[in-house]
């Protein structure tokens, strides 16, 4: 359910940036930042009385398990290529980092229509 860490966000990417040796570069993406539709939700976890919940602003990220599995060489072969389900995380819209197991998200559903 977790990965991450290790992230840097806003000024925090031009500071290591600039603190970063030419191999510590190289051993880092950069990534455009995605953001996405912020909604009013409640964000239950165990243990929490639920009648005294409010609507926040809040934000989620859908995670798709797969699997591939091939074979190199001059006749490249894909011998498995498979979804195996998802997850769905949902933070409040001002925290960065998403991780479930710190407290930082809930697991959630998606509401399709």
């Amino acid at each position: 359910l977790e990965g991450g860490g290790g992230n840097y966000f806003d000024k925090e990417i031009t500071e290591k940036l600039q603190s970063f040796t030419f191999e510590m570069r190289a051993s880092h993406i950069l990534m455009q930042r995605i953001r996405p539709l912020i909604v009013k939700n409640c964000l239950i976890r165990p243990f929490d009385d639920v009648n005294s919940k409010k609507l926040q602003n809040v934000v989620s990220e859908l995670g798709i398990y797969g699997s591939l599995i091939g074979i190199g060489g001059k006749e490249e072969e894909i011998k498995l290529n498979s979804v195996g389900g998802h997850i769905l995380r949902t933070k409040l819209d001002n925290v960065n980092e998403g991780g479930i197991a710190v407290g930082a998200s809930v697991v959630d559903s998606p509401f399709l229509f």
